[in-house]
């Protein structure tokens, strides 16, 4: 009578060991079986789900089994040959009762790591399929990715309008000797005052040039140079001390001057008196003066700026004067001007996918996403964009750091991927086929193809919520970066805090991407750091995430314009420049309708998500490309606003025991995203996989977990 089980050892080619003549381990296509393991019976096989994944994954329990005789020879000279990285795979067959013929029950890597061997017998693990191990021992592990010039999508960056802020240097000057020229023959120029730049718009002087006295020949050291036309505001409010000149005559009064040159020759375009003092100090003595003004003027591209105090004109000789700014003034110049035009490169989500499994499973492993990789998709069913149309990229792309010959390089996790995924779209990751299958939750989900139907023949009915899926609090958003300049009021990607009903359950649902979707961070990075190629950046390290138009493209460069499809109504300063509006967090929110939906029906009533605040104080409205107007505070409520979209599951779990059928393997191996029903109470019910599985060696019963399918009426389970 054939046995019910068979068992071989393989290599990684599925080629069969087996000893030969000289009882030498040789491996070929010929099945060879070995004496069963004599703790197979116990072995689990199961099918499991998580919270953080959502797909369906393969586990078995950690069981060590012994192997006798021929089995144990051949791990034996294996380990000796290799060590703790020697490669077997048992695979057991099981025979159908009703065909009589063997088929693959079960499939399995050796872990030789836990090996240990007598005279009589080797004691090893099965490692999980090589793929899930793979995943749960790597997922955080940063990958480096570089953006290649062959493959990577190339993005239009034609700049946002901005507020740039600039404040001055504390200056203190002590006597001054011998003035030089005077400004067009009217004042003696005594201390030029240097700004610095907090976004690089302007060309600034340096720090200790601010020193020193300038004449005409150099004074490019602390003038502003336009690179566009701006718009500019000076705000002055400073306490100073200065002195009467020395030998003078007679009093004479200190003046501030903007002085406005038309070209890089220092032509005069304009010369401004901002102020004049109306009782300076007798000559020799000196006086405590406020100044406070503000003046705005305009200035054109190539114009050069120089703020500075002066006195009126004197006698050559060894004249001085004495000019102290308290450190505790300000002087400060914003501008409006549009950030430069430039090309950045990224990657798309489902490249991002391929490279990183490459990477994870050293070429072995494929990956598999038609959502990731859909370029049909109209991006109003996703409130404005779909996964193909992100582009990801880092910092030092962002920076233009990159080259053909040395490009910029992500270091990229499978965890904050997925994490990034799942905050904006309804995504779930899986492992199929010996793929990494990155999918929208409707797939993992499939409430119409049935697994099996176990009919009336279940014991031991529970049902209850699963708590671990809850919470009152949702955060929703991308982490808040520091902005300290001007425009951080403007970003509205950050954190937004929603409350549910779900009183009884605190604690948060984060959805939170670890990712940068923020304009303003974007764009104040490249300035801050633009054609500074030895300047480190505290965001060398950071993903960022741009929203294109693909149908769209630059006709200069061939480049991807960046999505401004999205019309934003309020909240931006510069609305017509803003872009990832299509990121928002209430979009997102948005996006994930089903996924909350399914959470909020434990309240069974109350579906609204409650907005409570964000991290940036934003206040965004905008319109959608498809005419919904989406204010970013509002609350949502997801029993009336979203009528029509699918729930995906309840967030309840019905328990219970029962005998898998033989061929349970195969049926949760060609469909384990399905339902399995049952019936209980003379109601027949459907629940998605949680935890389900067999002992692979005996026909006993299993304890099913399954979460139920959005559809079931649950008041059918109270006996009446």
């Amino acid at each position: 009578m054939k046995p019910a089980l068979l068992f071989a050892l393989t290599d990684k080619d599925g080629k069969y060991f087996y000893l030969d003549i000289n009882k030498d381990v040789q491996a070929d296509a010929t099945p060879r079986y070995i004496e069963d393991p004599s703790t197979w019976d116990d072995e689990q096989i199961k099918w499991q789900r998580n919270a953080n994944y959502l797909g369906v994954i393969r586990a078995q329990s950690e069981l060590t089994h012994k192997f006798h005789l021929t089995g144990a020879e051949i791990l034996r000279q294996l380990y000796a040959k290799y060590g703790i990285q020697a490669y077997c795979e048992m695979h057991v067959f099981k025979k159908n009762s009703t065909t009589q013929q063997y088929g693959l029950l079960y499939k399995g890597q050796l872990d030789f790591s836990l090996y240990k061997a007598n005279q009589y017998f080797v004691t090893i693990n099965l490692m999980e399929d090589a793929l899930v191990g793979l995943v749960k021992a790597y997922e955080d592990t940063p990958y480096s990715i570089p953006i290649e010039f062959a493959d990577s999508a190339l993005v239009y960056m034609d700049g946002i309008k901005l507020n740039t802020a600039y404040k001055f240097f504390t200056l203190q000057h002590g006597p001054v000797t011998s003035p030089t020229a005077p400004i067009s023959g009217t004042y003696y120029r005594i201390i030029p005052i240097a700004f610095f730049d907090q976004l690089g718009s302007f060309t600034t002087g340096r720090a200790a040039d601010a020193l020193s006295i300038y004449g005409t020949s150099n004074s490019d050291n602390v003038l502003f140079t336009a690179n566009q036309d701006v718009e500019c505001t000076l705000e002055i409010d400073i306490n100073t001390f200065y002195s009467g000149h020395s030998g003078n005559s007679g009093p004479k009064a200190l003046h501030m001057v903007l002085t406005i040159y038309l070209d890089e020759s220092y032509t005069l375009f304009n010369n401004t008196i901002l102020f004049v003092d109306p009782s300076p100090p007798s000559p020799g003595s000196g006086k405590n003066l406020n100044i406070n003004l503000t003046h705005t003027f305009t200035m054109n591209q190539n114009h050069r700026m120089l703020l500075s105090v002066g006195m009126d004109p004197i006698s050559p000789g060894t004249n001085q004067i004495d000019f102290t700014i308290e450190g505790n003034g300000k002087i400060a110049l914003t501008t409006l001007a549009r950030t430069a035009t430039r090309t950045t490169r990224g990657y798309r989500p489902g490249q991002v996918l391929n490279k990183l499994t490459k990477a994870l499973t050293e070429g072995k492993y494929l990956c598999q996403s038609s959502f990731l990789n859909d370029t049909a998709r109209n991006p109003n069913t996703l409130w404005d964009t779909t996964p193909y149309n992100n582009i990801y990229t880092c910092a030092d792309a962002i920076r233009k750091l990159d080259t053909e010959d040395t490009p910029a390089i992500m270091q990229v996790t499978l965890s904050d991927f997925k994490k990034d995924l799942s905050g904006k779209y309804q995504v779930g990751v899986g492992i199929e086929n010996n793929k990494l299958v990155v999918e929208e939750l409707l797939y993992f989900f499939d409430k119409n193809t049935t697994i099996i139907d176990l009919g009336d023949a279940i014991k031991d009915f529970e049902h209850y919520p699963y708590l671990e899926l809850l919470g009152s609090q949702i955060n929703i958003g991308y982490e808040k970066k520091e902005l300290r300049e001007v425009n951080a009021v403007d970003e509205f990607n950050v954190t937004s805090v929603f409350n549910t009903a779900l009183t009884r359950k605190p604690g948060t649902l984060d959805f939170v991407s670890p990712y940068r979707h923020d304009m303003i961070g974007a764009e104040i990075l490249y300035y801050n750091t633009a054609n500074k190629k030895t300047v480190d950046s505290k965001s060398d390290n950071d993903i960022f995430v741009l929203a294109i138009n693909s149908k769209a493209t630059d006709t200069g460069t061939g480049a991807y314009l960046l999505d401004r499809r999205p019309v934003v109504n309020a909240g931006v300063t510069y609305p017509d420049t803003a872009y990832n509006v299509p990121f928002s967090p209430a979009r997102n929110m948005r996006r994930k309708a089903g996924y909350i939906k399914s959470l909020l029906q434990a309240t069974k009533t109350d579906q609204v998500a409650r907005f409570i605040s964000n991290n940036n104080d934003t206040t965004l409205v905008s319109t959608s490309s498809a005419g919904y107007v989406i204010a970013e505070r509002n609350y949502i409520d997801y029993g009336s606003q979203f009528s029509n979209g699918a729930r995906i599951f309840l967030p309840e779990i019905v328990q219970f025991t029962a005998v898998p059928p033989d061929n349970f393997v195969e049926l949760m191996n060609n469909k384990p995203y399905g339902v399995i029903k049952a019936k209980y109470n003379d109601y027949v019910f459907s629940g998605f996989v949680w935890d389900v599985g067999m002992k692979s060696a005996v026909k006993n019963t299993f304890t099913f977990k399954l979460l139920l399918a959005p559809d079931t009426d649950v008041t059918r389970f109270i006996k009446v």
